[in-house]
């Protein structure tokens, strides 16, 4: 289990997780907040779970890179359930079947005044 917790003010913000086991899956928790500079987050491709963005007067952006295999070699696809409100957007996110399982992490991303991005790799 990662749990990351990263701010800025008056900056911009870029994470990106390159490294992750594959099996088992890593859980990451992860909270960023940023104001008035624009928030990047990467994730790696074995990222399941939650992704949380809010920000004040910018929409979220929430991009899947294309072409991204299963990174357990399994060949399962992976899916993303959105919900979307004008400045804040809930994701959820899992390989293969959802399974109802204690082990899904958490990414929160929080912008004021500035861009919101959440790349999943």
């Amino acid at each position: 289990m990662f749990n990351v917790t990263a701010q800025t003010s008056v900056a911009p913000m870029t994470l990106s997780f390159v490294d992750a086991p594959a099996s088992p899956f890593s859980k990451l928790i992860c909270s960023v907040n940023t104001s008035l500079g624009a928030a990047d987050v990467t994730l790696h491709p074995t990222f399941e779970g939650a992704i949380i963005q809010n920000s004040a007067l910018m929409k979220p952006t929430l991009q899947e890179t294309e072409g991204t295999e299963d990174p357990s070699g399994q060949g399962r696809t992976r899916t993303i359930s959105r919900k979307r409100t004008s400045f804040a957007s809930e994701a959820q996110v899992w390989w293969g079947e959802k399974e109802e399982r204690g082990n899904f992490g958490i990414v929160r991303v929080e912008t004021v005044l500035a861009a919101n991005t959440v790349i999943l790799g």
